[in-house]
C-alpha cells in the first residue's frame, strides 16, 4: 500500500511429519483426536519455512527449518482432556493438531530438538538471522544510494529520480487514486515526470 515501500514482509508456514507422512491442519476434532493419540510414546517433526522480503530493494531470503519433539506415553484421558479444555479447539488451527505448548501436554514432552519455537511454528533463530541480513543489506544500500529527497520516500527519494525522466502510469488524473498522489510527489522533486493514464485518450 502507499507509504509501505520500505516495509519488510515476514511470511511463514509449517507442516508436521509423522512416520513419513505430511500432516496439515486437522479437518475436524475427530482427526485432531487421531493425530494426537498417535503421538503417544512416539515423536513427530515439523518442517517450517520462513521468508523475508525487503520491499525497499526487492531482495528475498527463504530458509527451511526442522524440529522434532518426543513424547512419553499419554494417560488414557489426556487427548480428550486437551480437546475439552477452553483452548482445545485451537488444535484445529495447528498443523498436525500439534499444540506442544498446551499446559496439559507439556508434562509429557520428553525432548525437543530444533527449538520449541520452531515446533510452535516460527524459528526465531532463523528469523533473527534473516533480519540481520536485511539490516546489513539496507546499510550497504543506503551507503551506495543515499536518500536525497526524503519527501519521496526511501525508494523514489534516491538520486536516480533527479537524473532520470520519469513517468507514472495509472489513474493519475483521478485525485481519489494513489497514482495521482505518486505523480504529485515525484513531479515536485524530479527533473522530468509525465503522467500516463489508460483512461485518458
Amino acid at each position: 500500500t502507499e507509504g509501505d515501500d520500505d516495509a519488510v514482509l515476514v511470511c511463514g508456514d509449517q507442516v508436521v511429519t509423522f512416520e513419513g507422512r505430511v500432516r496439515e491442519k486437522p479437518a475436524d476434532l475427530d482427526e485432531a483426536r487421531r493425530f494426537a493419540r498417535s503421538y503417544s510414546g512416539s515423536s513427530c517433526s515439523t518442517v517450517g519455512c520462513v521468508i523475508t522480503h525487503d520491499i525497499l530493494h526487492g531482495t528475498r531470503r527463504v530458509d527451511v527449518h526442522e524440529a522434532t519433539v518426543a513424547f512419553g506415553e499419554f494417560p488414557p484421558t489426556l487427548v480428550d482432556d486437551i480437546l475439552a479444555s477452553d483452548d482445545g479447539p485451537v488444535v484445529l488451527q495447528c498443523a498436525g493438531g500439534l499444540m506442544v505448548e498446551h499446559p496439559l501436554l507439556q508434562p509429557h514432552v520428553r525432548g525437543v530438538e530444533g527449538g520449541v519455537d520452531s515446533i510452535m511454528g516460527l524459528s526465531t533463530t532463523t528469523l533473527a538471522a534473516q533480519l540481520r541480513d536485511v539490516v546489513e543489506a539496507r546499510r550497504a544500500f543506503a551507503e551506495r544510494y543515499p536518500l536525497v529527497y526524503p519527501r519521496l520516500g526511501p525508494v523514489l527519494g534516491r538520486p536516480a529520480v533527479a537524473r532520470g525522466r520519469w513517468a507514472v502510469v495509472g489513474d493519475v488524473f483521478n485525485a481519489a487514486k494513489p497514482a495521482s498522489r505518486v505523480l504529485a510527489r515525484v513531479s515536485a522533486e524530479a527533473a522530468s515526470c509525465a503522467g500516463v493514464s489508460p483512461y485518458v485518450k
